[in-house]
């Protein structure tokens, strides 16, 4: 049986979108934990009402704890075999859990993954994959050599090779309840990437869905990666810190590679506060100035030869304006 976790949090215009497309899947064995997380609107009522109309959903209602806290409740509470995650702005093919019992009964992974759709508030979408074949990777064979060293970077920008997104996977349940406790809840930016991590630090094996898109993220203005500033790098540092934390604890070959996942989303911020039409430019040049007086930042800018150095010439170009002030 799969179980459905979708965190809810004042929620009260997509909750039953959300709820709809798990609700009418085409296959049967499943379970829904909708848990509440203090919302002050009506998703307090709705996931009573929904939970009073169906068996098969519960409801656990909690005190702001923040989005990890309420998923992690949520797996605690669970009693399927897989842990499958719904953000509360999101929705599911109808064929999604259909398409992941057929894995299951297969090969019976420890991680199944899949591909998504961005859709963005006017109207144009994205879709992206897990570039793996459609196929089983086994744990020395595949997962090892093939995934593990590449998980944050394969050389060039934004290259890795695992996407972070909790919910773009199935997840046997005895895994996730393995690595709860290594989940520090004061990250806020960056949670799915360390319980990816962790995961797959753990999974003997993975299964890839590699054409199907079965998952629906709707980016708005309000998606928690959808601001860029210096405290959004404050809580990147805190996850990267987490992240070299979890990696020595497991012997992880490749700690260097976590710098990428910095240096990538360092330089990602830093476009989008110059694209940003609100900002004059002395407002830019502020902001840009104080992220790289982060001495994590600084640090990691100072080796940015050794980690960028298979990054495209457009990209080398940009960190070395960075480096030496010249876009401020």
């Amino acid at each position: 049986m799969f179980s459905i976790v979708v965190p809810c949090y004042n929620c009260e215009k997509s909750l039953e979108k959300c709820y709809k497309s798990i609700a009418e899947q085409k296959e049967s064995a499943y379970e829904i934990i909708l848990v509440d997380d203090g919302s002050t609107d009506d998703t307090f009522a709705i996931c009573d009402k929904l939970s009073a109309a169906d068996t098969k959903t519960t409801v656990l209602h909690q005190k702001n704890g923040g989005l990890m806290n309420a998923w992690k409740n949520g797996v605690r509470q669970a009693a399927g075999d897989y842990i499958v995650f719904v953000d509360s702005d999101d929705w599911v093919e109808k064929d999604l859990l259909l398409q992941l019992k057929d894995v299951v009964d297969r090969y019976s992974p420890d991680v199944i993954t899949y591909g998504f759709c961005t859709e963005y508030e006017d109207g144009s979408t994205v879709h992206k994959v897990y570039p793996f074949k459609n196929s089983i990777y086994e744990r020395k064979a595949d997962i090892e050599r093939n995934i593990l060293p590449f998980f944050f970077t394969s050389g060039k920008m934004e290259s890795q090779k695992v996407i972070y997104s909790r919910w773009s996977k199935a997840i046997k349940r005895e895994i996730l309840l393995s690595v709860l406790d290594q989940l520090d809840e004061s990250i806020s930016i960056g949670e799915d990437t360390l319980t990816s991590f962790l995961v797959f630090l753990k999974a003997q094996s993975v299964y890839n869905l590699k054409d199907s898109i079965l998952y629906h993220y709707v980016r708005t203005e309000n998606s928690m990666m959808g601001n860029y500033g210096v405290e959004l790098v404050k809580k990147l540092v805190n996850t990267r810190n987490c992240l070299i934390k979890s990696g020595n604890e497991a012997g992880y070959l490749y700690i260097e590679s976590i710098e990428n996942y910095l240096l990538d989303n360092v330089l990602i911020t830093i476009k989008k506060v110059l694209w940003k039409k609100t900002l004059c430019w002395k407002e830019k040049s502020d902001i840009i100035d104080r992220i790289m007086k982060i001495d994590e930042v600084q640090s990691c800018m100072k080796r940015s030869r050794l980690y960028a150095k298979e990054y495209d010439w457009k990209h080398k170009l940009f960190i070395e304006f960075v480096k030496w002030g010249r876009i401020s």
